[in-house]
């Protein structure tokens, strides 16, 4: 037995490996095992053993798989070292099984070693913090590059081949094959076969072993696992025109696998679990995200000293960048990392940025947002509120406990303006903005993966309506607003400020949907022409710009055509989609695309819905619902076309209650006064364990029998009502 450094490895040694060699034994035979909490012991080759004990793939030890978020989940531990090993399991599971399902493929040995190698490589060029290094320090540190982590492996793989035993190294065209695996581009290799593209890095659809170990490992280390049957994947694994497809039977399972990495990348990856009905979820994410932040700002602080974002580039130097570079900092005592270890210092003793409010935006609004929200804006607002709370504090009327807000606002105002250390600046507001989804942005990933059955295994199909789940969201994705402060003390002034900034927003929408309805009236009635002489149809427009108001006569109502009693017929006020402003979902397609489909049920329901016609009402109020029609058009959506929402008539189709909301709305949840200054926990509780103590101590003077003039003391703290001398604790005694 041979134990590993790690705390779950378990690696066992079958034989030793001179005794591999001298024996003619193939190489491909298992040498160890590794003992995994996912996979259970995985086998290792004697090949794939000479990449795992190099210091490019060890270093990966020293790299948390999930960044800062150990910090909220602490059993979040675990490294990108297991995560790659289990990658190559399931990489050469899969390609193994396709190899030994269908030899007419002619999948070699040597296809198989190196997608497995391409597995076990595929995140050596990881950075400190994993995503955080590429996805936020890189950008600011080095702006005028694109550098990102699969570069880093790339340049990493090719310092671990270089490092190896002249014996032991691959050909150069098997190492080509590899890092083209890596990158998930074809292309770089056109003369491989293009379906093992599929199998590591799955630029097709995002269905590939690297999300199903991570999926399936990160749930089950933060402790709320999420279970995916790995191994029936695996076997549904089919080749069916040079891309991998699956069973339709597993089409349910496959969609699951993109809610729970949505549902992942909301609670743990890019720390989106805004959820009002689950605070713990919403607190830990943000404390996640600013921890981030946090240590960005300190990376960035000892940059100009370090010259750490130009180590990417050197793979000597790249080797020994991990984890590891905030404790060498906290650690120097060098001046120049002064500030750079206080923003550290913060983060041990909790003393984190504070997120002020959070707001989850419809997919076709985010470049609306990210436009018009930013710190300069929000710094705006808050100087603009300032002034005027100041201005009214000086007015006679203003009672005097408004006034006292009013007054420290302004004195708060000053600071910010003048520059003054301690005041507000732009620097000290962040704003962030994640985008979340199912793993293709706004498309549904099942629609890139295709299908075969069992009475059809020799043809791939697209899953249409009726074939899997319908349960399905308007949009595939969404996006995450956050805005943080860096200085607690101006919580609640900078969540005002942003509020201010969205209430601008909404009306400069409203103004500009108000216009355009009126310049599309204004033309609908130069170009109306009366029917039937009746003049009562011409349209009427008073007002100008936004006060425009347009009136349209009802025409007479037109009589139904014939129909059957029993038929019935739907108001068009019952669209969800169109009553509250929404645009109608995109057609669904009943059949495949010129494929066939896997039901004959679906051809017959299109045939069926090309008889259904738009029928007026018998009020003539409104044409009964048209199938055929909702389903062969696309409504866009703009701006300014989701202002309001009527939810109550939408849902019920009659006037009732109605509940309005907009995209601009606050969120009530996170409501403060603009004075509001949150208290650390970390002090709380200290300046409760100071309190505790000092209450105990004159307990016992008050006990005692010289506690002489005591009771004052402690009627100051609290913890009596007696006078001065010492009745209350003479009454607590008794």
């Amino acid at each position: 037995m041979n134990p590993s450094s790690s705390s779950y490895l378990d690696y066992e040694r079958d034989e030793d490996p001179a005794t591999v060699e001298s024996t003619g034994k193939d190489s491909k035979d298992p040498e160890r095992h590794i003992k995994d909490p996912i996979h259970d012991y995985i086998p290792i080759s004697a090949k794939l053993s000479r990449f795992i004990d190099t210091k490019q793939f060890q270093r990966l030890r020293l790299i948390k798989q999930l960044g800062t978020t150990s910090y909220v989940w602490p059993s979040a531990s675990h490294t990108r070292f297991e995560h790659c090993l289990g990658v190559a399991y399931l990489a050469r599971e899969m390609v193994t099984h396709i190899q030994k399902s269908q030899p007419e493929l002619g999948v070699t040995d040597r296809d198989v070693d190196c997608v497995e190698i391409a597995g076990l490589c595929h995140d050596l060029g990881h950075g400190p913090w994993s995503h955080v290094w590429d996805g936020m320090f890189i950008p600011v540190a080095l702006p005028d590059t694109k550098w990102q982590h699969e570069m880093g492996s790339e340049m990493m793989f090719d310092a671990l081949i270089a490092d190896l035993p002249e014996s032991e190294k691959i050909p150069l065209e098997d190492q080509n094959f590899i890092k083209a695996l890596i990158a998930g581009d074809h292309s770089r290799t056109p003369h491989e076969k293009a379906f093992l593209f599929d199998i590591v890095a799955n630029k097709r659809n995002g269905l590939d072993v690297d999300k199903f170990d991570y999926i399936h490992r990160d749930s089950h280390m933060i402790g709320e696992p999420i279970s995916l049957s790995l191994v029936r994947l695996v076997n549904s694994a089919r080749v069916l025109d040079d891309q991998i497809c699956y069973d339709i039977k597993d089409a349910n399972h496959i969609y699951d696998i993109c809610v729970a990495r949505f549902k992942l990348h909301k609670t743990i990856y890019n720390h989106k679990a805004v959820r009002c009905w689950d605070y713990r979820l919403t607190s830990s994410s943000l404390v996640a995200k600013a921890i981030e932040y946090m240590i960005i700002d300190g990376l960035l602080k000892a940059e100009p000293h370090l010259k750490i974002a130009e180590r990417v580039l050197d793979p000597k130097k790249y080797l020994h960048l991990t984890d590891d570079i905030m404790p060498f900092i906290e650690a120097s005592e060098d001046p120049q990392l002064a500030e750079s270890r206080a923003i550290f210092d913060r983060i041990r003793t909790r003393q984190l940025y504070k997120c002020v409010d959070f707001k989850v935006i419809d997919w076709p609004m985010r470049h609306l947002f990210r436009e018009h929200v930013t710190p300069t804006r929000i710094v705006e607002e808050c100087k603009r509120i300032l002034a005027e709370n100041s201005a009214r504090s000086t007015a006679s009327s203003t009672p005097s406990t408004e006034r006292s807000e009013t007054e420290s606002l302004g004195s708060e105002v000053e600071a910010g303006e003048s520059g003054e250390e301690g005041g507000l600046s732009i620097s000290d507001v962040i704003v962030d903005f994640s985008t979340m989804h199912y793993g293709m942005k706004d498309k549904n990933p099942v629609d890139s993966v295709r299908f075969y059955s069992k009475r059809r295994p020799r043809e791939s199909m697209q899953a249409g309506p009726g074939e899997y789940s319908n349960l399905r969201p308007l949009y595939f994705a969404e996006e995450l607003l956050r805005v943080y402060t860096k200085k607690a003390e101006y919580f609640g002034l900078i969540q005002a400020g942003y509020r201010a900034v969205l209430a601008q927003m909404e009306k400069e929408q409203e103004a500009a949907a108000a216009a355009a309805a009126a310049a599309r009236a204004s033309s609908d009635a130069a170009s109306a022409v009366p029917q039937g002489g009746e003049a009562g149809l011409k349209p009427t427009v008073t007002g100008e710009g936004v006060d425009a108001v347009v009136s349209i006569p009802a025409p007479a109502p037109t009589p139904p055509a014939t129909e059957a009693p029993s038929t019935p017929t739907a108001s068009a006020t019952h669209s969800r989609h169109a009553s509250i402003g929404l645009p109608v979902p995109p057609p669904l397609s009943l059949v495949g695309k010129g494929e066939g489909s896997f039901s004959s049920v679906a051809s017959a329901g299109s045939s069926v819905l090309s008889n259904v016609t738009s029928t007026p009402s018998a009020s003539g109020s409104a044409p009964s619902f048209s199938m055929a029609a909702a389903l062969s058009t696309t409504t866009a959506l703009s701006p300014a076309a989701v202002i309001t929402t009527s939810v109550g008539t939408a849902l019920s189709g009659s006037a009732g209650p109605s509940v309005t909301s907009t995209p601009f709305g606050p969120n009530k949840f996170m409501t403060v006064s603009p004075t509001y200054v949150p208290s650390s926990p970390t002090r709380s509780a200290r300046k409760a364990r100071l309190t505790r103590g000092t209450a105990s101590r004159k307990r016992l003077r008050d006990e005692s029998p010289t506690a002489g003039a005591a009771g004052g003391s402690a009627t100051e703290v609290g913890l009596g009502e007696g006078s001065g001398d010492g009745g209350g604790s003479a009454k607590r005694r008794k």
